[in-house]
């Protein structure tokens, strides 16, 4: 369905550079990921793209996303214990929230990591700094539906579970019932009512 090609052509247009070299190994899904998605930023533009590959079989060649992979592995794995640990529970690794968990793990980075210019991704994108409160993972809070309002007396925000930020347009993504939704702000509730395993 591309998804996994148009987020890569989206994310890397995001990322606001003119030259662009994707590095990947040699595991063919990653090859053909790469090989259709070089097709599509192109066409996008970019002064300049490339791929760059290591020698088969020689995975220190690949050193900066072999750690940037371990960096994106420990944020997971710190985001998946410190949620367990508030929840009293296990959360097994092909539950729906670690997909989501990723996506924030991934948005986590692209405010907080700084490049060697000094900028995070976010700063370079958008020309200052992210100045939105980083809200935990899985957290309970409060949120002002986008849909009309009913009576005065109806109550004005709604609960949900909140889950990333949406990098292009800060938009907020949060749980409900039935699915998610997307809000502008939240408001954090008391520190003893922020964690809700049901």
């Amino acid at each position: 369905d591309r998804y996994a090609v148009e987020k890569l052509r989206r994310d890397v247009a995001w990322l606001g550079y003119s030259q662009v070299i994707l590095r990947r190994d040699n595991e063919p899904a990653i090859v053909a990921l790469i090989n259709e998605a070089l097709k599509s930023i192109k066409v996008d533009g970019l002064e300049r793209v490339a791929e760059s590959h290591p020698p088969a079989y020689d995975s220190k060649s690949n050193g900066g996303t072999e750690n940037a992979i371990k960096l994106v592995q420990g944020l997971l794995r710190t985001m998946k214990l410190r949620l367990q640990a508030r929840l009293k529970r296990h959360i097994p690794l092909d539950h729906l929230l670690g997909a989501w968990m990723f996506r924030h793990a991934a948005w986590s980075m692209v405010i907080r990591s700084r490049g060697s210019d000094g900028k995070t991704a976010y700063e370079r994108r958008k020309g200052r700094k992210c100045n939105m409160e980083v809200v935990p993972f899985g957290e309970k809070v409060w949120y002002l539906p986008t849909h009309g309002k009913g009576s005065s007396l109806d109550p004005v925000c709604e609960e949900a579970i909140f889950l990333t930020v949406m990098d292009r347009s800060d938009e907020i993504i949060l749980a409900v019932k039935g699915g998610t939704v997307k809000a502008r702000d939240v408001r954090r509730r008391p520190l003893e009512e922020r964690w809700d395993a049901t």
